[in-house]
């Protein structure tokens, strides 16, 4: 449908995309990958540039909510 570029099944689209919960189903997939992140940082010793990254992770998938 988008792959030709043009926007006249934008509500179609749309429309799937509410009807498979594809939006929550994506936002928590981010949810996962962030909290995979910050555990990996855990090994790391503590340091303004550690926070930065721990605080980055946490705001990018946590800031919509």
């Amino acid at each position: 449908m988008i792959e030709k570029g043009g926007a006249d099944q934008l509500d179609e689209v749309l429309g799937i995309i509410h009807a498979t919960d594809a939006i929550q189903y994506t936002f928590h997939q981010a949810e996962l990958e962030a909290d995979k992140a910050i555990e990996c940082l855990a090994s790391l010793p503590d340091s303004s540039y550690k926070e930065a990254l721990v605080f980055l992770a946490d705001y990018a998938v946590r800031r919509a909510t």
